[in-house]
C-alpha cells in the first residue's frame, strides 16, 4: 500500500514538473522540499484557436453625385468578401469594418466612408474557412477629380483576436 502511495505521488511531482529533495539545514531537522525540474518537457496541449479575419475582395464603384443640404456628395458602391482563415470561429456581430475615402496624389485626408458591424445578429458565426459577401451603399463628399481611394478596415476596433492582425486592410481605386 506504501509503495502504491509513493509511486502515485511520484507520478503526480514529474507530471507538475517538479520533484521531492530532501534538505538538510544546520541546527533543523531534515525538510522535503519541493524543487522544479530543469528543462521538464511542454505539456502536449492542443495549439491556441483563433480566428483569422481578411478581406478577398471588394470594389468601389460610383454610381453617381448627389446634392444633400446643399453639399455634393457622391454616391459609391461598395462590394467586399471577407473569409475566416484562422481555426476558431467568431461571432459576426462581433466583426466591424469602416471605410475611409483618401487620394492618391499625397492629399493625406481622409474622410470617413462607412461603418458597421458585419452582422447584426447575436447568433451569426463565422466559422473557419467560411466567406461572407456584403454589398452597401455609402454617400460621401470627395473630389472625384484627384484620383480617390476607398480604405476598408475590417475589425477596424481590434475587437476580435486573431492568430494574424496584420491582413485586414485593403485598398482600392474608386471606379467611374
Amino acid at each position: 500500500m506504501k509503495k502504491e502511495i509513493l509511486l502515485s505521488v511520484l507520478m503526480i511531482l514529474a507530471i507538475s514538473g517538479t520533484y521531492a529533495q530532501t534538505v538538510n539545514r544546520p541546527g533543523k531537522l531534515k525538510e522535503t522540499v519541493l524543487r522544479p525540474i530543469k528543462n521538464a518537457p511542454v505539456k502536449n496541449t492542443a495549439p491556441a484557436q483563433f480566428p483569422d479575419l481578411t478581406i478577398i475582395s471588394f470594389d468601389a464603384h460610383f454610381l453617381g453625385t448627389q446634392v444633400v443640404d446643399g453639399v455634393t456628395k457622391n454616391l459609391v458602391q461598395i462590394t467586399y468578401t471577407i473569409k475566416n482563415e484562422g481555426t476558431a470561429g467568431v461571432m459576426a456581430n462581433l466583426v466591424g469594418w469602416q471605410g475611409w475615402v483618401g487620394y492618391d496624389s499625397g492629399n493625406p485626408k481622409l474622410i470617413p466612408g462607412g461603418g458597421s458591424a458585419v452582422s447584426v445578429s447575436p447568433t451569426d458565426v463565422i466559422n473557419p474557412g467560411v466567406t461572407r459577401q456584403r454589398s452597401f451603399r455609402v454617400t460621401v463628399a470627395f473630389d472625384k477629380n484627384n484620383h480617390p481611394l476607398y480604405t476598408m478596415y475590417l475589425d477596424d476596433l481590434n475587437t476580435v483576436k486573431e492568430s494574424n492582425e496584420q491582413n485586414n486592410i485593403m485598398q482600392k481605386a474608386i471606379l467611374f
